[in-house]
This record gives structure tokens, sequence and C-alpha cells, in this order.
């Protein structure tokens, strides 16, 4: 046995083994735990001191190398996140070190390092993929530091961008220095890549911009499939030049993760192909290489959570739920970010579970306080559930520490006019034009403002340029709602007909468009068409058929319940208390109480507005108007700004309802203005039309009863013109021509 030994080379030891293998000797225990990496002890037990064979650690390399070593040499890459859907849209997200706001606990002190293009030295058009692929999968793995602050590649591809290098091959080091300062990093790292024989060697450099200081090292590996593995050893030698002790890299965040993202190459690839094109909103190019991703890597969590993000924003609703689903079910075989930012997404799809997304942000920022990824990922979910303020504290704290993305600047643009503030979110649309010229995201939010402003040619313009450079579902609703708003309802609806009309942007406005025509029975035919039936139970109220808006109200709110979308289920509820009311059933109480609970037990803000509603259209019933008046008052007060991102244009419903409790209480000057307000509403014609148009009416009644009867005529006149082809029998037309006819003659 002895002279068997003998003739074998030995390695007698963890440190001799983890040596040969290159890796350090936690990670080779680990192999020896998860892979089955051949090592033996003297005496058999788990404490006894460990040997290895050289030949058996080759056969073992070798018949590993199909599969990249999986647990180590591993391709790792940052995923940005999309933007719902609902967001509808699809959201990127960042993180970098932040320096501020400590009532949040964002503070850090951690060393700033941006990481940026390497060189393809050879000029081999094969090895270009690196040029990015390298600076990628370094931020990733330095990204998961506790003890680190890192830029992510797409923060830095922006700070790139605003440097005018975008289209540099080398950086100079005063060209590094300009994106340290623009990225507010200490450090950045960047190298070469070049081909030697059969050998592939990386240059890795790092500058320190406080001392000016500059390091290097190389590394050789053979092949491009060894380059994955090289990028451990790098980290390593990155965090070494950083001062971080042995102990504190071996302890590191990184190390706890399962290290498991694709086993693949060509994956890698068109993945980060992929992220390149979603940032510059091509989410049908993003797609297509994101399919070719996943054949090479049918297991590939990051590409499904991409996928995903890139069907949100061409309205793939369904497609959207099956990749992020496969992405979920994924998530133990990526980075500890990576994994918590798909959980956090993945319970953003349902309002049941926003609650859990912003539990994922907390903890998110206990174990990574201040990282800008959990930032903007915590700034949208407040966003999605209603908390505007919180929204916009975390939004801008991501922007004050150097986010450059341009999704930052697109949510707290929203965020600041669903608070309420157009200012401040034409002041964060131009911060990020500054930035981002002629950025198209961007330019959404600005579009979105010009058209509660009223600015209808300026939102045009934007229209005409978006034309030349893409199309797509977000752009074809916006162009009919610009025409609809420009009071081109024909030339909306053509619109409209030329594309799916399954999809829910587009099938949520057809019944509007009838019902502003005032074409009240087609509404309800076209509601019950796209089997819209919260639009439905309304249209049937409005038509004067209680019953058929209580069973399309109960419908609606089934299918709200089944989907967990709680805002839908306080309409629904509202609708089924207003139906239960015109039929005198005493079960409007009960749904009133059933509102009250909703809103107590919701994430989402201000839902309380619904039972608020509910609860004063009970009181005027009974004849209680002054307690009606004052929930009335409480809803308004309730409303948030609107916008057109997040659907909030529906402000007319509640302000229509405290302006008739007004009109009723004789409160004429109060009326008057509340119906005016809804008339300076930029987008109240979307969705609810008639009460704009009805408005006219009730402020001729309101001139009519303080004798001013050419003011009567004028608004009497302007109501009829805009329902001159409104259905018979509708009773505000039939009043307004009675009453006009009665001021000619007097």
């Amino acid at each position: 046995m002895e002279d068997a030994m003998a003739e074998r080379e030995i390695l007698d030891s963890w440190k001799e083994i983890s040596a040969y293998l290159k890796r350090d000797a936690r990670t080779c225990q680990r192999y020896e735990r998860e892979l089955g990496l051949p090592v033996h002890r003297l005496d058999g037990s788990p404490r006894a001191r460990v040997f290895g064979y050289k030949d058996e650690l080759d056969a073992w390399l070798a018949k590993t190398a199909h599969e990249r070593v999986r647990a180590e040499r591993n391709i790792r890459f940052y995923v940005l996140a999309a933007a719902p859907v609902i967001l509808a849209a699809a959201l990127l997200i960042l993180w970098a070190p932040w320096k501020h706001r400590d009532s949040l606990g964002l503070k850090s002190d951690r060393p700033g390092i941006a990481i940026v293009n390497f060189d393809n030295t050879s000029g081999d058009p094969g090895l270009n993929e690196w040029r990015t692929g390298l600076p990628l999968m370094l931020t990733t793995d330095l990204g998961q530091s506790r003890y680190l602050a890192v830029l992510s590649y797409d923060e830095v591809y922006s700070v790139i961008k605003k440097c005018g290098l975008i289209d540099a091959d080398v950086y100079s080091r005063r060209d590094l220095g300009r994106v340290a300062r623009a990225g507010r990093a200490v450090y950045t790292v960047t190298g070469g890549i070049m081909e030697a024989g059969e050998h592939i060697i990386i240059a890795l450099s790092m500058v320190d911009h406080v001392k000016n200081e500059a390091r290097q090292v190389s590394f050789e590996c053979d092949g491009e499939r060894e380059i994955p593995a090289m990028v451990d050893r790098m980290t390593t030698q990155i965090k070494a030049w950083l001062g971080l002790s042995r102990s504190q890299i071996t302890g590191d965040y990184d190390a706890l993760t399962v290290d498991i993202t694709t086993n693949s190459i060509a994956a890698f690839k068109l993945y980060s192909e992929g992220r390149r094109l979603h940032l510059a909103l091509e989410y049908e190019k993003s797609l297509g290489l994101m399919l070719a991703a996943i054949q090479k890597d049918p297991e590939f969590p990051l590409a499904y959570r991409s996928l995903s993000a890139a069907c949100s924003g061409l309205g793939r609703t369904e497609e959207a739920r099956t990749y992020l689903q496969k992405a979920w079910d994924l998530r133990e075989n990526t980075t500890l970010k990576e994994r918590l930012l798909i959980e956090a997404h993945y319970n953003l799809q349902a309002q049941e579970t926003y609650g859990r997304a912003l539990e994922v942000c907390r903890n998110w920022l206990e174990i990574y306080p201040g990282d800008g990824q959990a930032l903007q990922t915590m700034g949208y979910c407040m966003f999605m559930s209603g908390d505007f303020k919180s929204s916009i504290r975390f939004l801008e704290a991501s922007l004050l520490k150097g986010n450059l993305n341009p999704f930052c600047f697109y949510h707290l643009a929203c965020a600041y006019a669903a608070n309420g503030s157009q200012n401040d979110a034409r002041d964060a649309v131009e911060r990020g034009l500054a930035v981002h010229p002629d950025n198209d995201l961007i330019e959404l939010a600005l579009f979105d403002q010009d058209l509660v402003k009223g600015h209808f040619d300026e939102a045009q313009s934007l229209l005409d340029e978006w034309r030349t450079r893409r199309q797509g579902p977000g752009i074809v609703i916006r162009e009919a709602d610009l025409k609809l708003l420009r009071g081109e309802i024909d030339e909306a609806a053509s619109i409209l007909a030329r594309h799916d009309r399954t999809l829910t942007g587009i099938m949520v406005r057809l019944p509007s468009l009838e019902l502003l025509r005032g074409k009240l029975g087609r509404a309800v035919e076209v509601a019950r068409e796209v089997k819209d039936y919260l639009a439905l139970a309304r249209l049937s109220y409005l038509a004067g058929d209680p019953e058929a808006a209580l069973a399309a109200a109960r419908i609606a709110y089934q299918q709200a319940s089944s989907e967990g979308r709680i805002t839908s289920q306080a309409w629904a509820l509202q609708m089924k208390g207003l139906a239960e009311l015109a039929l005198g059933s005493p079960e409007a109480q009960v749904t009133a109480d059933k509102l009250e609970a909703i809103g107590r037990g919701s994430p989402i803000r201000g839902l309380a507005r619904h039972h608020l509603y509910l609860k004063a259209m009970i009181g005027l019933q009974s004849g209680r108007l002054n307690e009606a008046l004052q929930d009335f008052e409480m809803a308004v007060a309730l409303l948030p700004g609107e916008c057109w991102e997040n659907g909030s244009n529906w402000q007319a419903v509640f302000i229509d309802a405290l302006a008739q409790a007004r009109f009723q209480s004789g409160d004429l000057g109060r009326a008057e203005r509340a119906y005016k307000k809804i008339q300076s509403l930029g987008l109240v014609k979307l969705r609810y039309g008639d009460i704009y148009i009805r408005s006219f009416y009730w402020l001729g009644r309101i001139a009519e009863a303080r004798g001013k009867k050419d003011e009567a005529r004028v608004v009497y006149g302007r109501f009829l013109d805009l329902w001159k082809n409104a259905d018979p029998g509708i009773p505000e037309v039939e009043e307004a021509k009675s009453r006009l006819a009665a001021l000619d003659q007097r």
C-alpha cells in the first residue's frame, strides 16, 4: 500500500489541495460536501488529517468541467427590475454607495467602486462580449459584499454616457477620474482581455482616485470557458487591494449565497446583450435574446425575470406572470441580492401581497444598509402601494447618492405627480433629461405631464419623435388618449380598433369612448363584449338598471378577489353598494362595512375614500345631509394627484358626488368650485368623460339659480353641443333642452 501511494503524487493538506485547485480552503471543503471532491483521511474520521491524489483531482476536474464546476465556476450577473405592470410597464433597479439621509437608516461609509468596460486588447471579435461581460460579473460578485458599495452595471453605463465616453474602447487615467467623480466613486476598476496562443490573459487594474494610486495584476486561463472561474480570483484580488482581511473576504456575503445562476457561457453572452437592449427600452429585441438564453440554459432564473420585465413592457401581462413564476421557482439559484429582487417583484404582482414586498425590501436594507438597489425597489413598492411621500423619499435618496438610472427619474416624476405636485414632477423630469438627453423613458413622464396640463401640441411632438424609433402598446394607447383628450373621439377609436382589443390598456378604453359620445347603450354593449364588468356595473347603473349593475359588480368583485387586486375590490364594492341603494336593499350597509374593513387591513393607502363615499351616499338617502357632506369632504381629501402611469384619472367620481351634495344643501358657491375643479382635471375624459360633460349641465343649473340667465344659456348650450349625438332619453339632456327653451322664452 505504501509503495502504491509513493508512486502517486500526494497533496497532504487542505492548504496544498486548495493551492493546486487555485481555490481557498473553504471552497474546497464545500466542493467535497456538494460536488464529491475526492479527498481522503488517514483514519477515515471527519477530524483526521486530509490528503488527496493529484490524478484523482485531475479526473474530478475533467468530469465536472462540462458543468462549469457549477458551485463556483459560474456566471453571475445582476438583473434590473422592470416595471410592472403593472406597470404595467417594465422596471430597472440599481445599487450604489449611500451617504445621506440618516433618518432612513441609509448612511454608509463603505468605499464606492465603479467597474467600467474592459479593453479587447487583441481585437478578436469573439472576445467583444467580455468587454461588458467581465465588469457585469465583477459588479455582481463585489455587489454582494457587506464591506463595499458598488455602482451597478447600469449606473456605470449611465455615468459613462454622461461623460461622453460611450464609444471609447480604452479609458485613460483622466477618463477614469471623470467617471469616478460623476459616479461619486473612490475607486475605478477596468482591464483588458487578449488571446495568447491557446490561452486568454486578463489584465486587471484598479485606481484609487483619492490617493492617485493604481494597481495591476494579470490572470491567465485556458480559453473562454475558464473566464467565469477567473472572476472569483479577480474579486478576491480587488478585496485584498481594498484592505479587507482574509477573514473578511472569506466571511463576506458573497461567500454565503447560492452560487449557481447559469452554467452556459453562450447563455450569459445572450443575456448580457439582452440587458443592454432592455436598458434602451428595446423590449421586443431583448425578449428574443432572453428566449435564446433560456434555450441554452433552461434553468436560468435571471433570464426568466428579464423575460417577465420585457413582456410587461410590451403589455403581455399573462406571459410576464408565467416567466416571473419561473424565476421565483428558480430563485434559490441566484445571489442574495438577486433573490431579494425576484421576491420583491414577485410579491408586487398582486396587491394583496404588497405587504410582503415591502417586508422583503425592509429586510434587504437591514442586510445591506444604504444599498441603492434596495432603495429603488423600496421606492417603487411604496409608489405601487399608494404611499407617494415615502416613495419620493426613497427615490430621491437613490438619486442623491448618484443613481443615474432613467427609471429612477421616471418613477420619481410619477410619484411627485401622484402626490399632487406637478411642478416637482416636472423638475424630476428636467433633472433626468439633463443626464439623459432625449431618453424615451423620461420623456414618457414628460408626455404624461403634458397630458395633465393640456399641453397637447408638445405631447404630439413627443409622439411624432417616438414613432420614428419604436412602436408598442404604450405608444398606441398614449396616441389614442391624446386624440381623445383633444376631442378627436373618432380618431382615438380608429387607433384602438387597429390593435388587439384584449390588451388590458386598450380594452378598458373602449366603453369610455362610447360614453364620451353620449352613446350609453353602446357603451353597455361594448363593456359586456370585452367583459369589463366594473365598467359594465357603472354603465348599467347610469342606464337606470340597478339589477344589472349589481350582477356585474358581483362578478367584478369576484374577479378582483381571485387576482388579489384590492383596489378593484374596493371599486366593485362601491358600485355594488350604489346598486343596492338604488334597489332599496339594506345590504348596502353591509357592503359599506366590508369596504371599511378592506380599507383598514389593506397595504394600499387611501382606500378609506371608497367607504366614506358609500357611507355618504347612504347618509344622503337617509336625509343626513350634513353628515354626508363631511364624509364626502374626507373622501376627496384622500384623493391622489392625477398620474397617467398608475391610472389615477378617476378623481371626478368623488368630486362630482361632493359637488352634488353641496348643490343639494344650497351651497351654490362651493358646488360651482367643485364642478370647475372637475373641468380642470387633465385626464378626466379618459374614463369619466360623462362626469366632465355633465358638469356643464350642473353649472347651468347653478347659474340659473343665481339668476344669471346669459351664463346659464352658454353652459347649457355647451353641454348640449358636447352631447348633441347622445342617446335619447338621458335625463340631463332632456332637462337641459327644456330649461334652455324656457330661458329663451323669457
